[in-house]
């Protein structure tokens, strides 16, 4: 996960955890993830769900209440089990993200939480595949057809020069300046959060 998405998530999203909740993190890049880090509660079950790999090289690396499953849009949880999906950087990889977000709505709980964090003006970066970048009004627009009531939904970056002005920024000018291809990255980096309440 790029920093602003870490940043963005920490100022709007991390207030709704709290201590004893259970949590279901989607396609998480690490272990343990950069959210589980960002919320640092230990009394939080956090749990997580990925996709098992077509290219069966690549090994997902099994750890403690990790989910692998075949089906991208039917999750083998029962309906109801969370106080908060969440995800970052996932929802633009996802083909069909309007069939993804019912099936996050059926994992929470009533008066449950989905939150997700996706790069906006980040260039084209398949893992495997890149399908979608979604303004906030866009997100509201899934998020209302899965049944959530969105509480927030915004994009902005939290970049600025003084945060850019180091090896990664002066690797960036110095790529631009040549003509060396820059992978997808932004100057300044703009994502969508979205947290929505399941009535």
């Amino acid at each position: 996960m790029h920093p602003n998405s870490q940043k963005l998530f920490e100022l709007h999203a991390k207030p709704y955890f709290k201590s004893g909740m259970r949590v279901l993190e989607v396609a998480p890049e690490s272990h343990p993830s950069t959210l589980y880090r960002s919320v640092n509660d230990a009394s939080i079950k956090w749990d997580s769900i990925n996709l098992e790999p077509e290219d069966k090289a690549y090994v997902i690396p099994k750890t403690e209440g990790m989910i692998v499953t075949h089906k991208p849009y039917e999750y083998p949880i029962p309906d109801g089990t969370y106080d908060i999906v969440t995800s970052a950087n996932v929802f633009e990889h996802v083909p069909k993200p309007w069939l993804w977000m019912r099936e996050l709505a059926r994992v929470v709980k009533r008066g449950g939480y989905v939150v997700t964090v996706a790069p906006l003006n980040w260039g084209y970066h398949a893992e495997p595949i890149d399908c979608w970048r979604a303004y906030p009004e866009a997100m509201k627009g899934v998020y209302d057809d899965a049944g959530l009531k969105v509480e927030k939904a915004l994009f902005g970056s939290t970049d600025t020069w003084k945060s850019r002005a180091n090896i990664d920024g002066l690797k960036y000018v110095v790529k631009k300046v040549i003509g060396w291809p820059l992978k997808g990255v932004p100057w300044y980096a703009q994502d969508t959060i979205c947290i929505g309440v399941k009535p």
